[in-house]
């Protein structure tokens, strides 16, 4: 098979890039960064900003099946980037889910995320749920809905460092972020053999909060030391960013809600978050940064 995959330089798409390979698979890959993209070993490398239809016509031709998980950063620092989740994944994502269908390509895996209904209002859960509505309207498409990313959780050992590290609320909402690679391996199957056109995935093991913050002071060898912030301050910081810098306020809110609440799916990884946290951690010292 021939596979599409955009997002492929992020920890998630790196991942799928290896594993798609590994099973024989032929891979271009979507990028706006050729030289980020040179070290993942693709067949081809396609440079084109999928926020922009005229810049990936082509892209699809020839292709069996796409694996997008195209997004804007989760990363919490002003640098990443200033447009809100709705102006960069959703016409990101519908561009190319519009030029793989007239393409003809069979199939379309698309990364969404694990909702409740007390989040499918804030921004980052809206701007996914439009694109998996369309992904799920056509023939071929897939939508996988995992609850955190070990990658997105590294943030923790940086705040654990510093210490002591803000948690919203009492810290006892409860979930089981799943690891990279974990779902990396759902991705390949789907993309590769098909499967259920929706699945909620989480991690082998269910934390709290606390005790996600707390896993993180362990592995950098600081004692655990928490900061309680009251939710309202963090929506009142929420909304003073907003015309100032949308992500940013976007982010802060989603941080805030989905620590309030148990996002809990159904258990399909089999690593452990210590395991993540200490694998980040020999990652950052091995290139010259603190862990």
């Amino acid at each position: 098979m021939k596979v599409l995959v955009a997002g492929a330089t992020g920890m998630l798409g790196r991942e799928v890039v290896k594993g798609l390979m590994a099973e024989g698979a032929e891979v271009r890959v979507l990028t706006r960064d050729a030289e980020r993209a040179a070290g993942l070993g693709a067949a081809e490398i396609r440079v084109g900003d999928a926020r922009k239809r005229t810049r990936i016509e082509g892209i699809c031709d020839g292709v069996d099946a796409v694996f997008s998980c195209l997004g804007a950063s989760v990363a919490l620092r002003p640098s990443a980037g200033w447009r809100g989740y709705g102006a960069v994944d959703v016409p990101a994502n519908l561009n190319l889910l519009d030029v793989a269908r007239r393409a003809g390509v069979g199939r379309f895996v698309y990364v969404s995320a694990f909702v409740v209904p007390e989040t499918i209002g804030l921004a980052y859960f809206a701007a996914h749920e439009e694109v998996a509505r369309a992904v799920l309207a056509g023939e071929g498409g897939h939508v996988l809905r995992p609850t955190a990313f070990f990658s997105a959780l590294t943030p923790y050992l940086d705040m654990a460092r510093r210490g002591p590290v803000p948690i919203f609320g009492d810290g006892r909402a409860r979930s089981n972020p799943i690891d990279d690679r974990d779902l990396a391996a759902v991705a390949v199957a789907t993309t590769l053999r098909g499967g259920p056109r929706e699945q909620s995935l989480g991690g082998a093991e269910v934390l709290s909060r606390e005790e996600i913050a707390g896993l993180a002071c362990d592995v950098v060898g600081r004692p655990r030391r928490f900061r309680r912030v009251a939710p309202w301050i963090a929506r009142a910081g929420a909304t003073m960013l907003r015309p100032l810098h949308p992500r940013m306020s976007q982010l802060v809110r989603f941080a805030t809600e989905v620590s309030l609440r148990d996002l809990v799916a159904p258990q399909v990884g089999t690593r452990t978050l210590r395991d993540g946290f200490e694998e980040a951690a020999r990652r950052r010292q091995a290139d010259g940064r603190t862990a």
